[in-house]
């Protein structure tokens, strides 16, 4: 059987919530007391960043970030990799002469840099849209500041 107490806070999460989710317009007093509610529930990311909720989730609600760890962790294994590629030439090749020694260092340092080389961009990729979505954000707030002492 169903606790009415259980289903009228089921209804009060929701409705919170999709406050909270569309950003309607709200006195500074009613957005502070969501605030501190969804603060309360625990409904606010820990490290500050989009602090209000939004819809997306996984992945794809950080996308900035999830690139700068796929850039590093893409970095990390192409250095492995040119260094186990680097290694085998010079011990195949180096044995015999000269030249598979010389191509056993320059796979190592190669492809270490053009790991480097792919690693910046996309880090810096991600940079850009953390940075884009921070300026968004402020827009945004400063757009609803000046909303509210015209109106």
């Amino acid at each position: 059987m169903l606790n009415l107490e259980d289903h009228y806070k089921e209804m009060e999460d929701s409705l919170l919530r999709a406050c909270f989710i569309k950003r309607h317009e709200f006195s500074k007093e009613e957005e502070l007391a969501i605030y501190a509610e969804a603060k309360s529930r625990g409904w606010l990311s820990p490290s500050g960043y989009g602090t209000k909720l939004t819809e997306e989730s996984g992945m794809f609600a950080d996308v900035g970030g999830t690139l700068k760890v796929v850039a590093l962790v893409f970095f990390w294994i192409g250095v492995i990799i040119s260094i186990i590629s680097g290694v085998s030439i010079l011990t195949i090749g180096g044995s015999r002469n000269a030249v598979g020694v010389i191509c056993g260092i320059a796979t190592i340092i190669l492809g270490s840099l053009i790991s480097w080389g792919f690693a910046l961009y996309t880090y810096g990729f991600g940079e850009l849209i953390e940075k884009t979505s921070q300026i968004k954000e402020k827009t945004d707030q400063i757009a609803k500041n000046t909303e509210n002492k015209a109106g």
